[in-house]
């Protein structure tokens, strides 16, 4: 079991009361086990998906009068979880302060992969650099992609970070510019996709992966004595 879109619970001004769809996907956030539970084998439970063709009834009782002592108000109210745990004694100091996230960005140019798992990458990348020249295209090189991510890690972010977007910014409180509002909000989202983005080397793990979960799965059905498994495997 998990708390999985634990947002469900909330009552702030980001809560989804409008049509009552909170759990519609928009990204790939909670596919992370999807991996780990096939190669353990265990079923992902989310707990908050339970109750979640009732959201619209849940958001309306975390609103009502009978949760306003555990209703502290802004985005980040959930009177709800606050609700049970402060009637099992826990102190209101120890929980639900702020927000804090939980992913990690193994993809972008900061800490790319375990090395393991990077090492394995780049000679997948070299040895199927024929496939890249029977297209007519250059095969990427690691030793480049390395380089490169070492500049946008040393160089390019601090630039971006400490001197350009905390000028740009100050100068829009200043002047009050749309302008330089509309900068700042486009530098900080280049930002993020510099930091967490797969960019050039680093663009080609998704079919370095599903070629390494290809061989994993069918070594299991080679190994596997249930005859569904021999079957596809054969």
């Amino acid at each position: 079991m998990s708390g999985f879109y634990g947002g469900c619970w909330g009552i702030g001004s980001k809560a989804n009361d409008d049509d009552g769809v909170p759990f519609s996907g928009h990204d790939g956030s909670g596919l992370c086990l999807t991996e780990a539970r096939l190669d353990i084998g265990f079923i992902h439970c989310p707990v908050p998906f339970w109750g979640g063709l009732q959201y619209n009834d849940i958001l309306n009782i975390g609103r009502s009068a009978a949760m306003k002592p555990w209703s502290v108000g802004g985005e980040y109210d959930k009177p709800f979880c606050r609700r049970v745990l402060s009637e099992a004694g826990i102190p209101d100091e120890l929980y639900a302060q702020s927000k804090k996230g939980a992913s990690e960005h193994t993809l972008g140019a900061d800490g790319f992969m375990s090395p393991s798992s990077s090492a394995d990458y780049h000679a997948w990348l070299l040895s199927n650099r024929r496939a890249w020249l029977q297209r007519g295209k250059p095969p990427p090189i690691p030793s480049v992609g390395r380089a490169i991510d070492l500049l946008l890690v040393r160089i390019v972010m601090p630039i971006l970070t400490r001197l350009a977007i905390p000028i740009i910014r100050h100068a829009a409180r200043i002047t009050g510019l749309e302008l330089l509002k509309r900068a700042t909000k486009r530098l900080r989202r280049i930002t993020r996709e510099l930091v967490t983005a797969p960019m050039h080397v680093r663009r080609y793990t998704f079919a370095w992966a599903l070629e390494r979960a290809k061989q994993r799965y069918g070594a299991f059905a080679e190994s596997s004595n249930d005859p569904v498994y021999r079957r596809e495997a054969g």
